[in-house]
């Protein structure tokens, strides 16, 4: 896989959510052709990081349950994923 977009999980519940972190810094490659002086993290990458996220949230929930169940069945909600986004200023370009 080119892109990793998780850099970071932050916190995680198993089976129902997980908040992580993609650091984006302006000599990223995919800004470098993203609208040239306004560079803008495009969505399908970011559409990729919360699929990526889900994937991580999935896996580490099923591999968790797996080594911590013995045997036993017991009633678990429908997993659902939730994903936050936060806006903490426009990146500026030096000119």
């Amino acid at each position: 896989m080119r892109y990793l977009m998780i850099d970071r999980v932050i916190e995680w519940t198993p089976f129902r959510q997980l908040v992580a972190v993609k650091n984006v810094s302006l000599e990223s490659d995919v800004l470098e052709h993203h609208f040239p002086g306004y560079p803008l993290f495009p969505g399908a990458l970011t559409l990729e990081a919360m699929a990526q996220a889900a994937g991580y949230l999935v896996m580490r929930s099923l591999f968790e349950e797996r080594n911590t169940q013995h045997g036993s069945q017991f009633y678990r909600e429908r997993p659902s994923l939730t994903t936050e986004s936060r806006y903490r200023g426009a990146a500026r370009v030096a000119t």
